[in-house]
């Protein structure tokens, strides 16, 4: 994402990787916990804009 100007060069992408990672696998938690899946979608949904990916 770095390479095609879609994230700041000043953005540690280990870093950012593993928060994304990590939301995610949190999302699954609470999908589980609350046997919701839009909590999940949810999750998807602020990665996606978060980081511009629509």
């Amino acid at each position: 994402m770095i390479e095609n100007h879609q994230l700041d060069e000043s953005i540690n992408p280990k870093k950012n990787a593993e928060s994304i990672v990590a939301m995610i696998e949190g999302g699954i938690l609470l999908m589980i916990s609350q046997q919701n899946i839009q909590v999940l979608q949810d999750t998807f949904e602020v990665i996606k804009q978060q980081y511009h990916l629509d």
